[in-house]
């Protein structure tokens, strides 16, 4: 179910959309292609209640620092709160710097499907590793099991007679939620600001739809583009998904300024992207025409009835579309 209300009149900024490729996306096969995701969200269910669970473990420390610490002096009352509010500050900050780059990663997944440069494609690779390794990665690590050790430890002195059993409860707790802001606080954050900044658009728009004066960022647009591949797709005139469609323009010839995409059965198969002075043969020119945001759901809708080559050429078209028209 797309989280776009009304898909073929509204939609969502340039902005907002970019927030998108932080969510979390689990690859998915097209025809050959392993399909990294683009206008997508895989998981948000469990990620939020991985969330939920952590920011109870969260609540019962916050509460128990507290009433510990005034419990034995407004002094150390006043500590246990400075201490709660590092907490809140380390976490936060630790699960968004583990997050920071998954976005820019996703998107350099996406590009490197539809790049046929060598050169280009090692650089992306390389940009990948960059940001997999990059030192904010490491520091909200770090931060998070801080943070951890600092809850423990706080209780551990503020509350008299702790027994032992307690403490290993605790830690046991607290390894869990450090996984749980390392691997899904990211992820969840990441799908509520989008569906957050996707809802205050879509108000905004449907206000101003009925007063005359919509955004026209928040319009649904509509936009096309070419491509040819050399295999024609199971289908006469026209295949539609949602308000978007792919129809058949000619055959025999490259079209100008339509990238070309080439599937090969050879062996286990394979489709890519070629520059026009390695064509020969025949040849299928189609557009891409889309109302809105084409979405990997869309995208999933064309594949319906195709074959393995067609399916990993429309797979490859609709990214590019996607890319070219962010």
């Amino acid at each position: 179910m797309s989280i776009i209300q009304n898909p073929e009149d509204f939609q969502p900024s340039e902005e907002s959309r970019k927030k998108w490729l932080s969510t979390r996306k689990n690859p998915q096969p097209i025809g050959i292609i392993n399909f990294p995701g683009y206008y997508k969200t895989d998981g948000y269910s469990s990620d939020k209640y991985w969330f939920l669970l952590a920011f109870g473990v969260e609540i019962v420390a916050l509460i128990v620092t507290i009433i510990g610490g005034f419990s034995k002096s407004t002094g150390f009352g006043i500590v246990a709160v400075i201490i709660v509010i590092l907490f809140v500050l380390f976490d936060f900050l630790g699960a968004r710097l583990v997050h920071k780059f998954v976005g820019d990663i996703q998107k350099i997944k996406n590009q490197i499907l539809i790049e046929n440069d060598p050169t280009k494609i090692e650089g992306h690779y390389l940009n990948i590793k960059k940001y997999k390794t990059d030192f904010s990665k490491y520091l909200g690590v770090f931060l998070i099991i801080l943070s951890s050790l600092l809850k423990v430890f706080s209780i551990y002195i503020l509350i008299s007679r702790f027994p032992l059993s307690l403490v290993y409860i605790m830690v046991i707790s607290y390894l869990l939620v450090i996984y749980i802001h390392i691997k899904h606080t990211g992820y969840w954050y990441a799908e509520f600001i989008l569906r957050r900044s996707f809802r205050k658009e879509y108000e905004k728009y449907a206000v101003g739809k009925v007063a005359g004066n919509t955004d026209s960022n928040n319009i649904a647009s509509f936009r096309k583009m070419p491509f040819t591949t050399n295999i024609k797709l199971n289908f006469e005139d026209v295949i539609c998904s949602g308000p978007h469609k792919i129809t058949f323009q000619n055959s025999n010839s490259v079209s100008h300024g339509s990238s070309v995409f080439m599937y090969s059965p050879n062996n286990n198969g394979e489709a890519k992207v070629e520059s026009f002075d390695k064509q020969e043969g025949q040849f299928y020119n189609y557009m891409i025409e889309a109302i809105g945001i084409l979405t990997d759901e869309d995208i999933g809708g064309f594949t319906h009835g195709q074959n393995t080559g067609q399916s990993s050429v429309i797979a490859l078209a609709s990214l590019n579309f996607q890319i070219q028209n962010p």
